[in-house]
């Protein structure tokens, strides 16, 4: 009913007042936008955070959304970015994926990750930087696989996996699907 308002908006105003309705009326589904005010092909995507029980509910969210006039489709789930310079702005500080190395490994027919930090970071921001490879990793290898095909994630001080399973951020969504088809 209040699409057209909220369409008009800039992205960061329409997600944290479409977030507000739905604050109302959920259990721990968000909405966020791909695209800004007036693109062609601008996306709705309904995301649980990773949070597996409330997958039911953002298929049901996208399932059941009527058609817009303003965005051209609803997806569930965030998907992986296509972007490999990919940063996020969290307690004044910018994370971007070049800040972080990963290893992976099988966790028990999952796949781990070990997390390394590739930066200085201060001793109060490291919950910070952790908070922000766990936002990158759900946008990078997209949010389904993260929650369904990852198991433990270890932030570590040095990297303790074999060279051909480390990589970049970046290349991260390669060597994920290269472990996951020829190793798992």
């Amino acid at each position: 009913a209040r699409e057209a308002a909220l369409a008009a908006l800039p992205v960061k105003n329409f997600v944290e007042q479409a977030n507000e309705l739905l604050d109302d009326e959920t259990l721990g589904v968000a909405v966020e936008v791909l695209g800004d005010a007036g693109d062609e092909g601008r996306e709705l995507i309904f995301t649980a955070h990773g949070d597996k029980e409330k997958f039911t509910l953002v298929n049901a969210f996208v399932s059941t959304a009527p058609d817009l006039r303003y965005f051209s489709r609803v997806v569930g789930f965030r998907r992986r970015t296509s972007e490999p310079a990919f940063e996020i702005h969290m307690d004044d500080m910018t994370w971007a994926a070049s800040d972080y190395r990963v290893g992976l490994f099988n966790d028990g027919g999952l796949v781990g990750l070990e997390v390394l930090v590739n930066r200085e970071v201060p001793q109060d921001m490291i919950d910070a930087s952790q908070h922000a490879a766990f936002i990158m990793l759900d946008h990078i290898i997209g949010e389904y696989d993260f929650a369904v095909r990852v198991g433990a994630v270890e932030f570590v001080d040095r990297l303790s996996i074999d060279e051909p399973w480390v990589c970049s951020l970046a290349d991260l969504p390669r060597i994920f699907d290269r472990m996951w088809t020829e190793s798992l």
